[in-house]
């Protein structure tokens, strides 16, 4: 399987509000800036270091995900952006990651899961249709994927073609 490319995920960093503390602050641009280099493993020692602070905070979290998503660790990623939701539940970009890291580890009903829930923050992102859909697909649910895929293009979605593909491929590979 190719590489992962950053072009490839849904999302990269959240747009809600960073965080008031300064330490946080300074993890998260000096691992967006390493991140940015194609340096995530470098990116996740600092995010480690930050989350192991103490201080809880969803953006730590969700930066140190999307690092394990790009080096393919789907399962960290998965762990990562659950305790992201935990601490943010209302962050539907959070969600999107979720249930594409989810889908990448063959467990396409969590991801489904996960889809419906940015899809209910965010009912106007025609991408997440799209997403949800190639896990519907992989599920068997061949009614329910036409029928997020018609929404999608509704709503002037990207299909975002290689992330679709990218699904079905690993889940090719798992089952």
């Amino acid at each position: 399987m190719p590489p992962i490319t950053a072009e490839s995920l849904p999302y990269i960093y959240p747009k809600q509000a960073y965080p008031t503390s300064s330490d946080a602050l300074d993890a998260l641009r000096h691992a967006s800036e390493l991140s940015s280099k194609g340096l995530y493993e470098e990116s996740i020692a600092v995010l480690d270091a930050a989350i192991d602070t103490g201080e809880p905070n969803p953006y730590l979290h969700y930066n140190r995900a999307h690092s394990n998503a790009m080096l393919a660790n789907y399962e960290t990623a998965v762990d990562d952006y659950s305790r992201c939701l935990e601490l943010e539940p209302l962050n539907p970009t959070a969600w999107c990651s979720y249930g594409y890291s989810l889908a990448r580890c063959g467990r396409q009903l969590e991801a489904i899961s996960a889809y419906s829930q940015a899809i209910n923050q965010h009912p106007t992102e025609g991408s997440n249709y799209f997403l949800r859909a190639a896990s519907l697909m992989m599920a068997g649910d061949i009614t329910a994927t036409i029928a997020d895929i018609e929404k999608g293009r509704k709503l002037g979605g990207k299909p975002q073609q290689n992330l679709i593909r990218e699904v079905l491929d690993a889940s090719e590979t798992i089952a």
